[in-house]
């Protein structure tokens, strides 16, 4: 199982440039090569090689999660379905993320309470903080950065509207099929709120 990480501090959605990595992956495009092209021709448009390169590794770890297919999917479905699968590949990645979206959001849906409040996120942090030695040691910034970051991602997915009221959204089909066969039900229930 994964350990806890305040890593969305540092390393947010990067949506293009996932969708841009799972291009060049789908394009027969090595690791190396999209590590070559991140740092040599800055095709993630990022103010340094170290930037590139963090970019690249965050961007490949998270497509590498997925079979090919849903790697296609995430560099050619429509811009729903493709920043969901982005999503799910940081909730596979990310465990703090995937809890926060099973024990909060997937609940909230349920219950029919459609707002994400600040009292949500204090109470989540506050569990995982009597959970985990490791969210006990993270800073009060850290936290604070965490809260911003979880709810900045549900907008720019589409999930939250500006008031942080929950929008449910629909995804291509035949990906959530595949979704499902292939093991990933909970982190797809946890976006729908099944």
């Amino acid at each position: 199982m994964l350990e806890y990480s305040g890593g969305m501090v540092s390393r947010p959605f990067l949506y293009t440039e996932t969708k841009q990595t799972a291009k060049l992956m789908v394009a027969g495009v090595s690791k190396d090569e999209i590590k070559s092209k991140a740092i040599n021709d800055n095709i993630y448009q990022v103010p340094s090689a170290d930037r590139a390169n963090g970019v690249m590794n965050t961007a490949y770890r998270r497509l590498s999660v997925f079979d090919d297919n849903l790697v296609k999917a995430i560099a050619e479905s429509d811009i729903t379905t493709s920043k969901v699968l982005v999503f799910i590949g940081i909730m596979r990645t990310d465990r703090l993320v995937f809890e926060f979206m099973h024990e909060v959001f997937r609940e909230k849906v349920i219950l029919g309470d459609m707002t994400i409040k600040s009292v949500d996120l204090d109470k989540f942090f506050d569990a995982k903080k009597a959970q985990s030695d490791i969210v006990a040691k993270f800073s009060e910034s850290t936290v604070k950065k965490l809260k911003s970051s979880y709810l900045r991602i549900l907008y720019e997915i589409g999930l939250l509207t500006e008031n942080n009221d929950i929008k449910l959204v629909n995804i291509d089909y035949k990906v959530e099929e595949h979704l499902k066969a292939n093991g990933m039900t909970a982190y797809l229930n946890a976006i729908m709120g099944e």
